[in-house]
């Protein structure tokens, strides 16, 4: 009897029109979505684009990384967020800044 290696299948995204995508990937570079739910997945490493996206609520059921191209209120280059939690971000004078958020861990 032969055994055979199955590759976990990466999921994809879900759900996505033009303005809301709900993703459950590993990794992923926001293009232009106003909203952007994150799940089902047990890390996330969303990847702000700066030149497609200029205002983004996020929810995270998943924990997430989020890494943006510029700095995040002048002064973090990567956000850490549990699962569950929620934030707001607005691209301007080459600065993400943080408009509103729930669940944002400090390190």
């Amino acid at each position: 009897m032969s055994s055979v290696n199955k590759k976990p299948i990466e999921k994809r995204v879900v759900i996505q029109d033009s303005y809301q995508t709900v993703i459950s990937v590993g990794s992923y570079t926001t293009s232009g979505e106003s909203i952007l739910v994150i799940k089902d997945v047990e890390e996330c490493k969303l990847t702000l684009n700066s030149l497609t996206t200029k205002h983004i609520k996020i929810k995270c059921l998943s924990d997430t990384i989020i890494i943006p191209d510029y700095l995040v209120d002048g002064e973090y280059d990567e956000l850490l967020l549990s699962s569950g939690s929620g934030i707001e971000l607005v691209f301007l004078d080459k600065n993400w800044y943080v408009m509103s958020s729930d669940g944002l861990r400090n390190s």
